[in-house]
């Protein structure tokens, strides 16, 4: 035990950690989790608090020898534990870190070793809202996943694309159009199926613009523009009374006494009449570079509220 320990041992030490009282429970830990015959047959209530265990004290340290030990538990936890009950460990360390009692670390399994879009996209939405941006840089942590993402970090790449996409903030929009071509037509599929409860305008203006350049560059008849034309159908579908919303988001809200504690503004809403006003003839070019079926007259009869018949 003692080799398996040692490397968390060691950086115990580095961080002037040597009391017996406080390098015990880190024993303890290491042997609870290290060897996976003390866990793969857990039934699933007990299983998920020693992960959640495991995933809290390295929120908490943030030790870095603690990770080759978690993420073996999390991988057996998507094999064993449903997505809902993942979700649930997830909003279980979100509260956690609002309570500021773990850091962002706590959410990195549920970010990059999840291979569930929604899971992925949760985690997504909260490291990049939850913790404290450094360097004075509002859009700190958006930037920080979206440079992991581009680097090859993340088992659902369309799932951390699409939880950034659903910030509906237009600062990181800004960094995602000069990444585009990072993302495969697979990347683009999953980000397109992430929604949140409201329809975003900066999403919407987001999608917009790489459809359009799609379609400029004769790319009408590929599935990442089928993706694309979809996803503006889909957030128009979302939207509740059909309104959309054009957001500013407070990155890092808990922490700016000038935020108020408000995840978001509210910049203005834009009902369906007002979208058409602003993005039909847009539409309308777009559908005219199209074959059969012209998917951006689909998103025109969405904002219409006509009904979509089907193709044939």
């Amino acid at each position: 035990m003692d080799k398996v320990f040692d490397p968390v041992a060691a950086e115990l030490q580095g961080r002037g950690i040597t009391q017996d009282d406080l390098v015990h429970p880190f024993r303890e830990l290491v042997t609870e989790i290290s060897d996976s015959t003390n866990w793969q047959n857990h039934p699933p209530e007990a299983f998920k608090e020693v992960l959640h265990k495991a995933i809290t004290y390295y929120g908490i340290t943030s030790l870095e020898s603690l990770v080759p030990f978690i993420f073996p538990l999390y991988r057996h936890a998507m094999a064993t534990l449903t997505v809902n009950d993942r979700l649930q460990l997830e909003a279980r360390i979100r509260e956690q870190m609002e309570n500021r009692t773990v850091s962002g670390n706590g959410l990195m399994p549920f970010l990059y070793a999840d291979d569930n879009r929604t899971v992925v996209s949760s985690a997504t939405i909260d490291l990049a809202m939850i913790p404290e941006p450094f360097d004075d840089n509002p859009i700190y942590w958006p930037q920080n996943i979206l440079r992991d993402l581009v680097s090859g970090m993340g088992e659902c790449r369309g799932g951390i694309l699409g939880g950034l996409i659903c910030l509906g903030d237009r600062r990181v929009n800004q960094l995602i159009e000069t990444v585009w071509d990072f993302f495969d037509d697979d990347d683009i599929g999953e980000a397109a199926q992430c929604n949140t409860a409201w329809a975003s305008l900066g999403a919407f203006d987001l999608w917009l613009n790489l459809g359009e350049s799609l379609a400029n560059e004769g790319k009408t008849e590929t599935g990442r523009f089928g993706h694309v034309m979809s996803a503006l159908l889909l957030l128009t579908r979302a939207a509740k009374d059909g309104v959309f919303q054009d957001i500013q988001r407070n990155f890092g809200y808990l922490f700016n006494e000038s935020a108020a504690l408000r995840p978001l503004e509210f910049l203005g809403e834009y009902p369906f009449d007002d979208m058409l006003l602003e993005y039909e003839k847009r539409l309308t070019v777009i559908a005219d570079l199209e074959q059969d079926p012209k998917l951006a007259l689909d998103v025109l009869r969405a904002l219409r509220r006509e009904p979509i018949v089907p193709s044939t």
